[in-house]
């Protein structure tokens, strides 16, 4: 799991501050895809507490990516809204 924040943050530096929002967003949706499959391989790997602290570090790191981080009215960010856990 936290593999997967380390290649986020790789990826988003290698990246450059000067990314389009389309790129960045597309490597935050590369990591939910990874957490995803770590998730299906493994059901019980995320508890309640730590899906909730999974969603707001991502945030969190997206934020600091230059990215919006708005939630839609049933409580989702673009930023966590393919996660499947």
């Amino acid at each position: 799991m936290q593999r997967v924040f380390i290649q986020l943050i790789e990826a988003l530096i290698k990246a450059g501050e000067t990314a389009s929002a389309d790129i960045k967003l597309t490597l935050f949706d590369e990591a939910m895809e990874k957490l995803n499959r770590l998730n299906d391989r493994e059901p019980e790997l995320f508890e309640t507490e730590e899906r909730e602290q999974l969603c707001h570090q991502l945030e969190e790191l997206a934020g600091a990516a230059g990215l919006s981080v708005e939630k839609d009215p049933a409580g989702e960010s673009r930023i966590t809204s393919g996660r499947d856990w």
